[in-house]
């Protein structure tokens, strides 16, 4: 049987996701975002209370209110099905993956795009190192992916109400996402009919209704929280700093892979704006939306390599239909060949070495030896991120991570461990299960939970030292 050319590009599709499948728990719980945004509803499901002393933001330990609420429902729905579980939360974040991929695909057959060309851009974009980062952190940015490839799919359908909502959705997400929110939403109202723009704005009340009885009606406190948290994502440092950053430090992190992106990410921004008396409005909106969020960036985000993947999506739509014969120029197999070689090397080591260590990487094991050493009331937990899936086993228990402790107060708890390693404290357990450093010869590396220990600490006094 003689497959035709996409037929591959699905297949190899297929074959990484079954991978990560298969691969989801076995790479350490070490990312803070992970555990920050399952900390507060963690404890909604505990006692009720969506609180979390995990937030260093003032009230946060009575009542959180740092994050919008659409980048906590994923939490909602993976503790409902499966409680606080590393696998349970990586699986809704995973079929949130395979979802925005799909999306990305259907986008992208709208713009007349070959079926091998539309798979080669979302194997691209979703076997990208940052985007699986993303995906496995249980970051925002793979719901802000779903939601604007299906968006986008849906306004060239003109299926006008359902892009709003998803648009609109967008922004209940991240505020990093806001101008793209807002320029689809106006797109779509110029162009839907009167009944839809009624609709629309009736969606919009509604979800402002929503978002009312989601912070308890407390607008005051969810601000103070909220701008709290948003001023400690702006670079404190000059404009020609933040210039140089913003187009460099954004993607150099993945430089040695994923190269591409800087070039894209940088010509976007200067020859796209060559084409522009070319371009139909819904081009011309792309291209607006993407250049206005990147000034949006530059002034008040970080340029962190980590929210880059959901501006890769549109870079990637501005291409494609900015220059509609690019994709003519990648259509050699050499040139796939060399791309995909180049992201499924180090997506291949990390799956195999995630596989080897599953002995070392298994966080049941580590909860297991957490539940038989800690006493599960009036017990304090700091340090590593995996702690926190053990603390809401247990309602008498607090999770706080090493480097955000300021609302962990040591005086309201019988006992406070620390689970870390290395660390110049007393051991009071370590870890059973050792570190594999070699696999038929080669040297291993790799962060795995061996060698971690639980530390006693009696006062506050030594650990804020």
């Amino acid at each position: 049987m003689i497959f035709k050319a996409h037929t591959y590009w699905q297949l190899l599709f297929l074959f990484c996701v079954s991978l990560l499948f298969l691969n989801l728990e076995y790479l350490p719980v070490v990312w803070l975002d992970e555990v920050m945004d399952l900390e507060p509803v963690g404890r909604w499901f505990l006692n009720g209370k969506h609180a979390s002393i995990a937030w260093p933001m003032q009230g946060c330990e009575e009542k959180c209110l740092v994050n919008l609420p659409l980048r906590e429902l994923p939490h909602f729905i993976a503790l409902f099905l499966f409680g606080p579980s590393v696998w349970g939360l990586r699986c809704i974040f995973l079929l949130l993956y395979i979802t925005a991929a799909l999306g990305f695909w259907k986008s992208l057959n709208t713009l007349n795009l070959s079926k091998p060309m539309a798979y080669f851009f979302v194997a691209v974009l979703f076997l990208d190192k940052g985007t699986l980062e993303m995906m496995r952190g249980c970051r925002p940015e793979i719901i802000e992916m779903a939601a604007m490839a299906w968006g986008f799919y849906f306004i060239q359908q003109k299926k006008w109400l359902v892009a709003s909502i998803l648009f609109l959705a967008l922004a209940w997400i991240h505020p990093s996402m806001w101008l793209v929110s807002l320029g689809f939403l106006v797109f779509i109202f110029i162009h839907s009919s009167k009944k839809i723009k009624v609709l629309s704005l009736l969606s919009i009340i509604v979800s402002f209704l929503a978002f009312w009885l989601f912070i308890g009606g407390d607008y005051v406190l969810f601000f103070k929280q909220f701008s709290k948290s948003a001023g400690a994502h702006v670079p404190q440092y000059g404009f020609f700093k933040k210039l140089l950053n913003h187009f460099y430090s954004r993607y150099i992190t993945y430089w040695n892979i994923d190269f591409w992106w800087f070039f894209i990410f940088i010509c976007s921004h200067i020859w796209i704006f060559s084409k522009w008396k070319q371009l139909g409005l819904l081009a011309k909106t792309n291209v607006l939306i993407t250049v206005l969020t990147s000034v949006f960036w530059l002034l008040f985000l970080m340029p962190n390599h980590r929210y880059s993947v959901s501006l890769n999506m549109l870079l990637v739509l501005n291409l494609l239909m900015v220059l509609p014969n690019f994709s003519l120029k990648l259509n050699h197999k050499w040139i796939q060949f060399v791309v995909m070689t180049m992201l499924l090397f180090p997506f291949g080591i990390r799956v195999v070495l995630g596989l080897i260590h599953r002995e070392e990487r298994n966080p049941h094991k580590v909860i297991a030896w957490m539940e038989e050493e800690l006493p599960t009331q009036k017990t304090l937990l700091l340090g590593e991120s995996i702690g926190s899936y053990w603390s809401l086993k247990h309602k008498g228990t607090k999770f706080a991570h090493e480097t955000q402790p300021q609302n962990a107060k040591f005086e309201e708890y019988d006992q406070v461990f620390f689970l870390s390693r290395d660390q110049d404290y007393p051991v009071f357990s370590q870890y059973p299960i050792k570190q594999n450093t070699t696999y038929f010869g080669w040297q291993l590396k790799g962060k795995t939970y061996a060698g971690i220990c639980l530390y006693k600490i009696e006062s506050q006094e030594p650990f804020d030292a």
